[in-house]
């Protein structure tokens, strides 16, 4: 099927639904013209016919009301009042046009509502005034209230039903996050280290026990908080840092650079674990040798940055993107700050010589809309 038979297929039942409203607006009122002619001695089918064609015309200008009304919308606009206004001329304009075309075609055709008034001229200086303050009232205005009506029931309807998506995917999220806080992957390897060490070294494999139940409390008490602190932020990487000190022993430094005036700001929860993760597995926990993993808070020109910086090789081995970009816990982290900042906030991956990955985030020093997850 062409495009323009697609097109004409798409206007065939709006436009019938027009049919049927506007021919039975012209039966009902038209009806009661048609009556009063009939006591004027005018026949009456001629008169019905005449007030039915009024309607026709008037139902063809339809679909102008309906793109006027959605260019300049009333209901739920921060214009209303301009809007109102430019509603209020353009149905003065429109009802002129319209009632000078039938106080003309009238004339012409000698009906006698129009004859009487003499010549053209006279018959529109004596009937347009009221003949478009008729219009005014009885056209115009209850089309175009209802046409707003019926854009303001499909914009909340379409609201309504963005509302609802979002609100499936907000709970699927947190399911999904909810499952990551339980069962990350750095949990199982760090069970496995503890069951490795309780032979070996119990102290080491008591204190890992130990912090692995600080940060699983630390991660539930926020589980249902999309924002919390810088500090509390750090708190919770840095229990998670230890676990992994306390896992690679001499091979792990971790070394914090921050800047205590950003400890208030507000930072999406759980937002740094997955990259210091990354860093770890990546950086470190390939490698033999002694590495390091920095973490440096700061203010930028566009709010706070936050960087995590590994000294492995594993950045000069592989592009960033093979290292940091394909993993779920990176990908999670992108989809969040889309979510809560848009545009406003930026994770990237780059290498950082001589050695190691470094990732950016940035993200603005403010609380996020009211209205994002």
């Amino acid at each position: 099927m062409s495009l323009i038979a697609q097109r004409i297929k798409k206007l065939i039942r709006p436009a019938l639904i027009l049919f049927v409203v506007w021919t039975l607006a012209g039966l009902s009122f038209g009806g009661i013209f048609a009556l009063v002619g009939n006591v004027r001695n005018e026949p009456f089918l001629t008169v019905l016919i005449s007030n039915l064609s009024r309607y026709y015309v008037w139902g063809a200008l339809s679909p102008l009301f309906y793109v006027f009304a959605k260019r300049f919308a009333v209901l739920g606009s921060v214009n209303r009042l301009t809007n109102v206004a430019l509603n209020l001329a353009f149905g003065v304009a429109v009802s002129i046009a319209y009632a000078l075309s039938f106080v003309v075609v009238g004339r012409y055709f000698e009906s006698a509502a129009y004859t009487e008034a003499g010549s053209v001229s006279a018959a529109i200086r004596q009937l347009l005034p009221i003949s478009t303050f008729y219009t005014l009232i009885s056209f115009y205005l209850p089309t175009i209230l209802t046409v707003h009506a019926i854009l303001f029931f499909k914009d909340y309807v379409t609201e309504e039903s963005k509302n609802a998506e979002l609100r499936a995917q907000l709970s699927n999220a947190e399911l999904n996050a909810l499952k990551m806080q339980l069962h990350p992957h750095f949990l199982y390897n760090s069970l496995h280290a503890v069951s490795s060490l309780i032979v070996v070294d119990p102290s080491r494999a008591n204190r890992m026990v130990a912090l692995l139940g600080d940060f699983l409390r630390l991660t539930l008490d926020h589980s249902g908080a999309q924002l919390v602190s810088l500090e509390e932020e750090l708190r919770f990487l840095k229990c998670y840092l230890e676990i992994e000190e306390t896992r690679f022993e001499d091979r792990l430094s971790v070394n914090f650079d921050v800047d205590d005036d950003l400890l208030g700001v507000a930072v999406p929860h759980l937002i740094l674990q997955p990259l210091a993760e990354n860093a770890v597995k990546h950086g470190i926990a390939p490698y033999s040798e002694r590495g390091a993993i920095d973490i440096i808070v700061k203010r930028s020109a566009d709010g706070l940055c936050v960087e995590i910086v590994d000294s492995g090789p594993g950045g000069n081995k592989t592009s960033p993107a093979d290292v940091f970009g394909n993993g779920v816990g990176i990908a999670n982290v992108r989809s969040r700050l889309e979510r809560i900042y848009g545009a406003k906030a930026t994770l990237t991956i780059t290498r950082n010589p001589p050695r190691g990955c470094r990732a950016e985030l940035a993200i603005p020093i403010f609380a996020p809309d009211a209205g994002q997850p």
